[in-house]
């Protein structure tokens, strides 16, 4: 299965507040009906101001044959038609997920860190994937309910990887991905994954919000 993960910022012309409203309740049914969509979530930063994008949308299919037959370059779909209304840019990207660790006991926490990672200078995209993403995962904070990794379909991206950390609830995020000498701003991400190959980390905290899965 692939995901298409699109970080999104409003039309000029909108508040935060307005996007969201659009996007979730105009946007978000004509989105559910695309053909062959198995997953579809959407989040939205905890704090809209210091995040530099307005929403991440995530829509999973099949095959990159599936979800190029409906969102390709050919592709008319009312739900394509809709972005125009609410979205200024966006940046998207291909990825295969995988899921490292889901607490049984979890009923399914909604808030989650998202870190878009790249890899230092001087090493490779597979070197870095083969280290980071496919290695064991280190010592798990006990409140980390959800930990998933997802590798772009093209390796020639401006960055090598995303890695999702859920949580029950901020207080719980915080103490296990900030320092207490370190502002918590997003910025010093402490991952329960092997980064000696990291170069850049661009974190953000969001609410997450199920809207369809039809994947079992």
């Amino acid at each position: 299965m692939i995901k298409l993960q699109s970080f999104i910022v409003r039309r000029d012309d909108m508040s935060h507040d307005e996007f969201r409203d659009y996007w979730l309740n105009e946007h978000v049914p004509l989105a559910k009906e695309l053909p062959g969509l198995r997953r579809y979530r959407t989040a939205v930063p905890v704090t809209p101001d210091r995040s530099r994008y307005d929403g991440i949308a995530e829509l999973y299919f099949d095959t990159v044959g599936a979800f190029e037959s409906v969102l390709g370059p050919e592709s008319d779909t009312p739900a394509i038609e809709d972005v125009a209304n609410f979205e200024k840019r966006a940046d998207r990207c291909l990825v295969t997920e995988t899921v490292r660790y889901n607490d049984p006991r979890s009923d399914g926490p909604k808030l989650k860190l998202v870190a878009v990672v790249s890899r230092c200078e001087g090493v490779s995209h597979e070197a870095f994937v083969d280290e980071c993403f496919r290695g064991g995962i280190l010592e798990r904070p006990s409140s980390l309910r959800k930990l998933t990794t997802a590798e772009p379909v093209d390796g020639h991206e401006t960055y090598d990887g995303v890695v999702e950390c859920y949580f029950d609830g901020l207080g719980e995020l915080d103490a296990a991905t900030f320092s207490d000498e370190t502002e918590q701003n997003g910025s010093a991400v402490d991952l329960p994954l092997d980064t000696s190959l990291v170069g850049d980390v661009e974190s953000h905290v969001v609410e997450e919000q199920v809207h369809l899965d039809v994947t079992e």
